[in-house]
């Protein structure tokens, strides 16, 4: 009996919720079939005195898990939200006209977020030294042949 009164009870606010907000019809909807399943697994029939006893202890379980089953669910449709949120700011950002990031940049950013000593890839930050000292080799390689003119030139028709 207490059961049908919850029951009705969810039933009618979710009615009250689906007439305030129209947008969160299917939502409210969805909310009540999940309900109205709950319910019905938790009413029993009738039992004998002996196998309520044993039952008891199962509802205790079943309540426990369906707490636990809601609670899943509600961090699903909460970490949906949040993708779809992510997805439109992410959408919808500016382009950003300027300097273009460097790979020094990034190097050094990573550098500072993780210790050397716990970082979970330790041949990464070898990797992007390496790399950093042949840009750099490379940069100043180009900068001196830039400078450098050749004063003997040497034909090959002389």
């Amino acid at each position: 009996m207490n059961m049908d009164k919850e029951r009705v009870a969810n039933a009618n606010a979710i009615r009250f919720r689906r007439h305030l907000d129209p947008e969160k019809k299917g939502e409210a909807e969805r909310v009540m079939n999940s309900e109205a399943v709950r319910n019905s697994k938790l009413i029993d029939p009738v039992l004998r005195p002996s196998e309520r006893e044993t039952d008891d202890a199962a509802m205790l379980n079943c309540r426990s898990t369906q707490g636990t089953v809601r609670k899943c669910e509600e961090n699903a449709l909460e970490m949906q939200r949040r993708t779809e949120i992510t997805e439109l700011l992410i959408h919808e950002r500016p382009t950003l006209q300027g300097r273009p990031t460097l790979y020094s940049d990034i190097f050094k950013s990573t550098a500072k977020r993780y210790d050397r000593r716990v970082t979970r890839r330790p041949f990464c930050l070898l990797f992007m030294t390496k790399k950093i000292e042949l840009l750099k080799l490379s940069i100043s390689m180009l900068l001196c042949f830039r400078k450098k003119r050749i004063h003997h030139r040497i034909d090959s028709l002389q």
